[in-house]
């Protein structure tokens, strides 16, 4: 057992792996074994679905309902969630993403299969539902902020955040390097 989430109040998803990746032994657990994705009903005491980490089926899956591999309190739901299932500009990063990883040299769908799913089962606290990061509001530059929690490159000039309606810049936010700026205009 590597990982697990609740999808919801009847189901886990659970995430198995070789025990060189669940040690941390093996540094790409990508390319050096496969995992298996589980869906197991708490109540029934039963296994519902099985997946392997290529599985176009699971990838069908999470990226057409990936609310639920999200968002396991979905009666609490937030209307500023943001997925590439309910958000097209989302869905138009994800498929980016996805194309390149099939275009890239070594790649393939398998492989972008596998490197998709490689992020499940996703810890519930990952995502932030602030209506700045909504990409229906808000178009921004994904390379330094998104709506996955994880560390980012800080920039050296402010994101701009520009209005999706109207492409005009609304605001900006400094990431930390707004006192340099300053003190750098000073010397």
């Amino acid at each position: 057992l590597w990982k697990m989430q609740l999808l919801d109040d009847d189901h886990i998803f659970i995430r198995y792996a070789s025990e060189d990746v669940v040690t941390l032994k093996t540094m790409e657990p990508n390319n050096h074994s496969s995992s298996l994705f589980v869906v197991y009903n708490i109540w029934k005491n039963k296994i519902v679905a099985i997946y392997g980490n290529q599985s176009a089926e699971l990838l069908y899956l999470y990226e057409n309902f990936c609310d639920s591999f999200r968002n396991a309190n979905l009666a609490m739901q937030s209307q500023y969630t943001c997925s590439p299932s309910n958000n097209i500009y989302s869905n138009l990063i994800h498929q980016r993403f996805k194309q390149t990883m099939i275009g890239a040299r070594g790649g393939g769908v398998q492989e972008a299969t596998k490197r998709i799913l490689a992020q499940l089962p996703i810890s519930a606290q990952s995502y932030s539902s602030s209506p700045f990061l909504d990409l229906s509001l808000y178009s921004y530059d994904d390379k330094f902020v998104s709506v996955l929690e994880r560390p980012k490159a800080c920039a050296e000039f402010p994101i701009r955040f520009f209005a999706r309606d109207s492409g005009l810049l609304k605001f900006r936010i400094y990431a930390g390097v707004q006192n340099q700026q300053a003190n750098s205009g000073r010397r």
